[in-house]
């Protein structure tokens, strides 16, 4: 019978440090090698002319979804990272 959850464990990253996983450690690296980064590449031409992945894209960078990005198991861009990326997608029409 499978189990319905997931453990938690910490890791002995590269450094020799064990480490847990959270929205820190994962994004700054420090929880690997079982962490990675998620990257996903959008079309200049899609993005300013086609309307659902410019609306895509804006959710996906909005400050007030950072909490369903997390509820799924995923950790958000950086802050600083994201306000960069909101910042050139504001400039692309």
């Amino acid at each position: 019978m499978a189990q319905d959850k997931v453990k938690i464990v910490s890791v002995m990253n590269e450094k020799g440090c064990c480490v847990k996983p959270n929205e820190i450690s994962i994004g700054d690296g420090t929880y690997s090698p079982l962490s990675r980064h998620l990257y996903f590449y959008i079309n200049k031409q899609s993005l300013i002319n086609n309307d659902d992945v410019r609306a895509f894209t804006k959710y996906f960078l909005a400050r007030e979804n950072r909490f369903e990005i997390t509820s799924v198991g995923y950790v958000p861009l950086p802050q600083n990272t994201a306000n960069k990326t909101r910042d050139r997608l504001q400039t692309m029409k």
